[in-house]
């Protein structure tokens, strides 16, 4: 219940900001951050250096922002649970993003 209270505090004060996110109570709410740590899967020391050099593009004509959610090119939250394929569900909302952008219909894609 402490660490509930403690996430609740964290969320209004998130809230709070009237930023261009907002956040809200879940299934993990109760847990720490040790605990989300486990959950996440995400391994830091398995990441590989890169010796690709960036490759900068021309952004004279681009927007200084586009709201996608306001476009309708963003499907809902979707839930991975604990499968640890964050690639999958991120590839998927970036193709379903595309789709919508260049046919004008979003459909949700399965990971």
């Amino acid at each position: 219940m402490a660490q509930f209270k403690q996430n609740l505090v964290k969320i209004q004060e998130h809230n709070s900001l009237n930023g261009t996110s907002t956040v809200g109570i879940n299934k993990f709410t109760d847990k720490t951050p040790a605990e989300m740590k486990r959950l996440n899967g995400y391994r830091p020391d398995m990441k590989k250096a890169s010796n690709t050099s960036a490759t900068l593009l021309d952004d004279s004509n681009l927007a200084d922002s586009i709201n996608w959610v306001d476009q309708g090119a963003v499907t809902p939250v979707k839930d991975q649970g604990q499968c640890g394929s964050c690639w999958a569900f991120s590839t998927t909302g970036s193709v379903e993003g595309a789709y919508q952008i260049k046919g004008g219909y979003l459909e949700t894609f399965s990971e």
